[in-house]
C-alpha cells in the first residue's frame, strides 16, 4: 500500500539512474536541471511512461546520501510525491569531468551544478528532510532503527489519510 526508499549511505551513482528512477513516480515535467559555468541551463524532463507508481511514500536520506541520492530525493520531495525523514542530505550537486592525465593521474573539473526542479542549489547545503529523524549511540549499540521505524508510522498514517480521502 505504500512504499519506504531508503537512500541512507547512498553516497551517489550515475545520473541517467536517478533520473530513470524518479521517472517511474514523476510523468512530467523537470526531474533536475544542469547548469553550466556560463549560465547555460539544460532540464531533464520527464518521458511519457505507462507505468508510474503513486503509492504513498517515505525516503529515508541522512548525512552520506550525496549526489544522484540527492538528484532522486529532491524530485521526489519537490513533487511532493514523497516525504523525505532522517537528517540532512550532503550536499553534492556538482557535475564533475575528468580529464586523464599521465602517470596514472588525472584532473577533476566541476563543468556544471545540479538543481532540482524548484530550481534549489543543494551544493553544500544538502536537502533538509520533512521530518528530522536522529539516532543515538545507544540506538546503534542496540539495533533500533528509529528512522525506519518512524518512517513506518508515518507510512501507516500516509495510506490510511489516502483511504479516507478515496472513501476506501
Amino acid at each position: 500500500d505504500g512504499l519506504i526508499l531508503d537512500l541512507r549511505g547512498n553516497t551517489g551513482g550515475l545520473l541517467p539512474n536517478a533520473v530513470f528512477i524518479a521517472n517511474l513516480f514523476i510523468p512530467h515535467g523537470t526531474l533536475v536541471s544542469i547548469v553550466g559555468r556560463k549560465g547555460y541551463r539544460y532540464d531533464i524532463q520527464a518521458q511519457d511512461t505507462e507505468f508510474n507508481v503513486s503509492k504513498p511514500m517515505i525516503v529515508l536520506v541522512d548525512g552520506a546520501s550525496a549526489s544522484a541520492s540527492e538528484i532522486l530525493s529532491g524530485a521526489l520531495k519537490d513533487y511532493k510525491k514523497a516525504k523525505l525523514l532522517g537528517s540532512k542530505t550532503f550536499g553534492k550537486g556538482m557535475v564533475q569531468k575528468i580529464i586523464p592525465l599521465p602517470n596514472e593521474t588525472g584532473l577533476n573539473l566541476t563543468v556544471a551544478k545540479y538543481l532540482t526542479p524548484s530550481g534549489t542549489d543543494i551544493n553544500q547545503k544538502g536537502i533538509t528532510p520533512d521530518v528530522e529523524v536522529g539516532f543515538t549511540l545507544d540506538d546503534i549499540k542496540n539495533q533500533n532503527d528509529v528512522q525506519l521505524n518512524s518512517a513506518k508510522s508515518l507510512l501507516t498514517e500516509m495510506i490510511n489519510q489516502s483511504a479516507v480521502a478515496n472513501g476506501d
